[in-house]
């Protein structure tokens, strides 16, 4: 009886370990991944001449503000980056596969509007 418990326990921990493994990789290949994805974004918005240096964006060699990018369905990463230092708003337009298809100043107002409206705990140059 005491050898059954003692095997039934070894198994309990045998699988414990292995689903914090499996766990553990499959978080890791979900950052792999994302940062994949944030690489393949940062040189798709250099062909449009939006640049990060020191995780400040620039349009145009004007900081951004505001850039809006709701990559839609098509892609993984969304973007949303405010710098209250910033100069210029942008919005980034996409096609229905996802690429970008031009780049769209922001009015002050509506910009306001929308850093007013964001909920997140998370915000760049707070």
């Amino acid at each position: 009886m005491k050898v059954k418990k003692d095997i039934e326990k070894a198994f309990i921990v045998l699988m414990a370990v292995f689903m914090l493994l499996v766990g553990f990789s499959t978080r890791v290949y979900a950052v792999e991944k994302n940062q994949a994805d944030v690489e393949t974004q940062e040189k798709e918005y250099e062909k449009w001449k939006i640049k990060k240096v020191k995780g400040v964006y620039f349009y145009k060699e004007k900081s951004v503000r505001l850039l809006v990018d709701d990559a839609g369905e098509k892609a993984v990463t969304n973007n949303f980056f405010y710098n209250k230092k910033g100069k210029v708003d942008i919005k980034v337009i996409r096609n229905k596969k996802g690429k970008i298809k031009k780049i769209k100043y922001i009015s002050k107002k509506r910009a306001e509007e929308i850093i007013k409206n964001y909920n997140t705990a998370y915000h760049i140059g707070k």
